[in-house]
C-alpha cells in the first residue's frame, strides 16, 4: 500500500487555502481517500453483515446466522494495519 499520506498532502497543498469553503475541502479529501481505496483495490465494508448482504448470498435452505457467522469470521481475519498478515 502506498501513498495515502502523500495523496492527502497533495490535496492539502492544492486546496488548503482560507478562501476555499470547508465543505469543498472536505469533499476533496473524501474524493482523495476514495481514489486511494480504488487504486489499492480496497473497499470499506461494515463490521457486521446486514440482512440485505446475507440475503444476497443465501442459498436455498441455508440459515442466515451461518452466513452472518462466516462474514464475521472473514472480517475478524482481515488485517487491520497496512502490511499486517
Amino acid at each position: 500500500m502506498s501513498g495515502l499520506r502523500d495523496a492527502l498532502k497533495a490535496t492539502v497543498s492544492r486546496i488548503g487555502r482560507d478562501d476555499v469553503p470547508v465543505d469543498v475541502q472536505a469533499a476533496e479529501y473524501i474524493a482523495t481517500f476514495r481514489q486511494w481505496l480504488e487504486d489499492e483495490g480496497l473497499v470499506v465494508v461494515p463490521r457486521e453483515a446486514t440482512q440485505e448482504m446475507t440475503g444476497a448470498v443465501l442459498e436455498p435452505g441455508e440459515l442466515r446466522w451461518k452466513v452472518m457467522k462466516m462474514y464475521a469470521a472473514m472480517i475478524a481475519a482481515a488485517p487491520t494495519q497496512p502490511g499486517e498478515k
